[in-house]
């Protein structure tokens, strides 16, 4: 009983000694041909490791094939990473390609990927470059390296752009919000004709609008006053934002019900309001009926974390004169035949702050400047009721009393023109 366990034993010892022999042979004997009959042997195929084609050549020699474009894309390349009008270059040197591994997993007759990796945290000190803590908190780093990896490995002789915020959490920056407001006064007909047709504009991402390419077939039935009123509450409503102003007039005077800054004056054919989105995200431009008589216009886009304030500097005011014109040919002794109106000058700023409320950068937008409106009064002129040779008289001392208060008049109109001139020469030259 005892010598046949010993003999199971032996031969259960003998059957695992020859199954592990002839495992390890096969595994080592296969290991062993590769080494010796194959190690020379070219990709069969057409065989491609990242842009690069292998096909014929020996797996010896695919390292070198391989080498001179990665430190060509290396020293000239790089990716770029966007958000909103920010963008950041990451060097090429950040990456590092495993060539040998790459070759390794390389399947002849296909496309191979060339694997490349970027420590972490070199990419989150490159994306602090352009974002503050509280945006970069929200990106999912590890979908934004894979993406760069994958980049990076493609060899792509022209620099690349990826968005960041396409490796954000949903509803972090994947929601339009209302980024600024203006309202502006329009009557009632005007108001429905316009909001019929321009309830919404989009300007795409990295992409300019001009106003009055916006225009349609009907809309030449809309005065230019009218447009005015329409590109001023755009012009007004995207200054408290990164748009950027490509195009813009003002008029000599200010018009009725705009104020002094916030002009942008349109007319058809001639002048024009013409923006620019610098985001890589869409802006809209939205029409909201308030009243009968008023529209509010919305900037909506992406919430960048960064927020705009407009700011004037430089205000200054003119007061018109009074012109005086003497007719004979008025029932009433003097009328007044347009009223006057203070002209104005001012220097607009938009100021740029991040999320924590320090102010990183001002811009000058744009330097106004309105003539006042003068006054123009005409007055009767007066005969005395006297004998023929006093009225002669008094009619030849009239005339050369008149002459002398219109002389005065223009005098005094030059004297003025010349000081808003100077005025205006001094706001140019450098007050900001």
């Amino acid at each position: 009983m005892q010598e046949n366990q010993h003999f199971l034993l032996k031969l259960f010892s003998l059957i695992l000694l020859c199954t592990l022999f002839f495992t390890a042979f096969s595994r080592i004997g296969t290991f062993a041909y590769e080494k010796v009959f194959m190690q020379d042997t070219p990709f069969s195929d057409v065989t491609f490791i990242g842009p690069v084609e292998v096909h014929g050549i020996q797996k010896d020699d695919v390292s070198h094939r391989l080498n001179q474009p990665i430190a060509n894309w290396q020293s000239a390349n790089g990716v770029q990473l966007s958000f909103a009008d920010q963008k950041v270059d990451i060097p090429g040197k950040l990456f590092r390609f495993h060539v040998e591994e790459s070759i390794a997993a390389a399947v002849p007759g296909n496309a191979n990927p060339l694997y490349t990796t970027i420590h972490e945290q070199d990419l989150i000190e490159e994306l602090r470059k352009i974002l503050d803590e509280t945006i970069l908190s929200n990106v999912n780093i590890k979908s934004l390296r894979a993406r760069l990896e994958e980049e990076a490995g493609a060899l792509n002789t022209k620099v690349s752009v990826i968005k960041i915020s396409d490796h954000m959490g949903e509803g972090v920056v994947k929601r339009q919000s209302i980024l600024s407001n203006a309202e502006i006064k329009i009557d009632g007909t005007s108001l429905s004709s316009w909001l019929e047709s321009h309830s919404q504009v989009i300007i795409p991402a990295q992409d300019s609008f001009s106003f009055l390419e916006l225009l349609n077939d009907e809309d030449p039935f809309l005065s230019n006053e009218l447009l005015t009123k329409i590109s001023s509450g755009i012009y007004e409503a995207i200054l408290p934002t990164n748009i950027q102003i490509m195009e813009r007039y003002i008029g000599k005077e200010l018009p009725e019900g705009i104020t002094a800054g916030f002009e942008a004056r349109v007319v058809k054919e001639k002048m024009d309001l013409m923006l620019f989105n610098p985001n890589d995200s869409d802006i809209t431009i939205q029409f909201d009926k308030v009243n009968n008589r008023t529209v509010e216009v919305s900037v909506l886009g992406i919430d960048l974390g960064n927020s705009y304030k407009v700011r004037f500097e430089n205000k200054k005011t003119y007061e018109p004169k009074k012109i005086i014109q003497y007719q004979d040919n008025i029932k009433n002794v003097f009328s007044s035949e347009r009223k006057g109106r203070k002209g104005s000058s001012v220097s607009v700023y938009r100021d740029e702050y991040n999320s924590q409320g320090e102010r990183l950068k001002t811009t000058l937008i744009a330097e106004d400047f309105y003539l006042p409106v003068n006054e123009i009064i005409i007055r009767k002129i007066a005969y005395p009721e006297t004998s023929e040779t006093e009225t002669t008289e008094s009619q030849r001392s009239e005339s050369e009393k008149i002459d002398g208060e219109v002389q005065g008049v223009v005098e005094s109109e030059a004297d003025q023109k010349d000081t808003i001139a100077e005025d205006s020469t001094e706001l140019a030259n450098g007050e900001r």
